[in-house]
């Protein structure tokens, strides 16, 4: 084997184990094409990192390690000169832009997009399609304890939420709105009414309160506050407004 390569007859059966490898080796820039690899640390406690790919530095136009599928296009790539990386850790958490953990509410979340501008910390959905439509946002609630089993939801049942989560100087926990999605009714097959609820925190509160909602009939419902009219208070109580159009 030549100091910067692994050649075919250092593997048997797709695994390269403590059997077939002398001690590590550094500075490689080939590997050859090797089909169904895979490497076995064998039996005992891991003291170091399994494998480790490292770039060389900023420039090039080439990524750390990529996967490809046998079409050529690329499924998963690591970039040499930025943390433009997904970092998946042992819970099967996923990192994009960081290494650890910044959960909103307290809570190591399972998706997690940080970055130091507009475009680091962005998500984008995109649909291509000779339709009138656009791409979806899902949020999907069951009652069953199994996941991808199915019982029918309840009335009151909460079925989404948006969650604005500003920093108080120390974490992420308090939030400042929510828009909440919920059944507002009996649930059948194919048939779930819904209501939307608007909540707004108010100075010195710690949670959420509702302001205003939309039930499943169309009615909107203003709850609390003054309605303002260029900053002008011209109603000052609770009140139910249905809008109708025809």
């Amino acid at each position: 084997m030549s100091a910067n390569s692994i050649d075919s007859d250092q593997y048997v059966d797709g695994s390269i184990d403590a059997a077939h490898l002398a001690p590590a080796q550094t500075n490689i820039t080939s590997v050859g094409t090797l089909t169904g690899l895979t490497v076995n640390k064998g039996s005992g406690t891991l003291s170091a990192d399994l494998v480790t790919v490292q770039g060389g530095g900023a420039s090039g136009n080439y990524n750390a390690f990529v996967v490809k599928a046998n079409n050529g296009d690329e499924l998963f790539k690591v970039n040499a000169s930025s943390y433009d990386a997904f970092l998946p850790n042992a819970s099967s958490n996923l990192y994009i832009g960081q290494a650890t953990s910044s959960g909103v509410r307290g809570i190591d979340n399972k998706v997690q997009v940080s970055g130091p501008d507009l475009a680091g910390s962005s998500i984008a959905l995109h649909r291509y399609q000779a339709n009138a439509y656009g791409p979806y946002l899902h949020f999907a609630k069951s009652r069953h304890a199994s996941i991808g089993s199915h019982t029918i939801v309840q009335d009151g049942d909460v079925v989404g939420t948006l969650g604005f989560y500003p920093s108080d100087g120390s974490d992420f926990v308090g939030h400042c709105a929510e828009i909440q999605v919920q059944v507002d009714g009996t649930p059948g097959t194919d048939d779930i009414p819904g209501r939307i609820i608007f909540k707004t925190t108010a100075d010195g509160a710690v949670s959420a309160t509702e302001r205003m909602r939309i039930d499943s009939s169309g009615n909107l419902n203003v709850l609390t506050g003054t309605i303002k009219e260029n900053n002008i208070p011209t109603r000052s109580r609770s009140f139910v407004m249905a809008l109708v159009f025809g």
